[in-house]
């Protein structure tokens, strides 16, 4: 995002708001999105002046028609609860108006909040919204068959547990497969850890292998957590020949990236165990 972009549109949204003044001056909603984004990666990182800027920039974009923006807006609503209002009428009307510019993820959103679940860059309230399986499912689904790339990770997850469903092994395996074709991370540990065990009645162990070193040599998501595994399966010898020497990098990786976490605490245990 280029500095003088950011610039020039602060300098409109400090005297204005107008979508129509926005216009007039050759800025579009696309533009008030990236500065958003922009913003938000800041506030991600650690910059809490940077959420008010983020909030303004998502908002305006939402306002002229930005279903990204519409998304981020639902999400930063429903993550702080205002003066005792609910905040969550006002995160569904987004997140439905986000799926209805495109942007399946506001679906799952609400999903989640029906399951009472954390919803990611919002927060775990659900206001008067009562516990119900079947309306998250229902909403997972529907996500899934619009595109969404999340939202089938989900929906294996409800047939792996039996969370709104009955269980279904052969059905979790399908839909963790439909998440990591579209490269969710976490769908595609899902997907290698049954094809690790054959939990689902399919076993391939040289492809789940492969699939988590591929996290770990991208730099995915779920880095960490496959750098883990694969330090944990080559110092143990299961499923793939023992080799201490690799056991030792995979869990090197797992501490030089998260340090004082317990992914580390289980990293170190393991190379004391070698």
């Amino acid at each position: 995002m280029k500095k003088a972009l950011i610039t020039m549109i602060t300098l409109l949204m400090v005297f204005s708001l107008s979508a129509g003044v926005l216009e007039d001056a050759g800025i579009t909603a696309s533009d008030l999105e990236r500065v958003a984004t922009y913003y938000k990666g800041l506030a991600e990182g650690g910059q809490a002046e940077a959420y008010a800027p983020e909030f303004k920039f998502a908002y305006a974009a939402a306002l002229m028609g930005n279903g990204n923006a519409m998304l981020y807006v639902g999400e930063m609503l429903q993550g702080e609860k205002v003066a005792d209002e609910d905040p969550i009428p006002k995160a569904f009307y987004w997140w439905t108006k986000a799926a209805e510019n495109g942007v399946p993820r506001g679906l799952a959103n609400m999903a989640l909040v029906y399951e009472h679940k954390s919803v990611p860059g919002g927060g775990s309230l659900y206001g008067d919204i009562e516990y119900s399986a079947e309306k998250a499912l229902e909403l997972y689904i529907e996500a899934t068959e619009l595109g969404d790339s999340k939202s089938p990770r989900y929906v294996g997850l409800c047939y792996q547990d039996g969370v709104g469903t009955e269980a279904d092994l052969e059905k979790a395996f399908e839909y963790f497969q439909v998440a990591a074709e579209r490269n969710d991370s976490t769908g595609i540990v899902y997907t290698a850890d049954y094809l690790l065990t054959g939990r689902a009645g399919v076993q391939d162990v040289d492809k789940a292998i492969s699939m988590y070193k591929d996290i770990v040599d991208n730099n995915g998501h779920d880095i960490v957590l496959c750098a883990l595994k694969l330090g944990d399966l080559y110092r143990e010898g299961r499923y793939v020949p023992q080799d201490k020497e690799l056991a030792k990098e995979y869990y090197g990786i797992v501490i030089s990236l998260s340090p004082a976490s317990a992914d580390a605490e289980s990293a170190r245990a393991g190379l004391a165990a070698l």
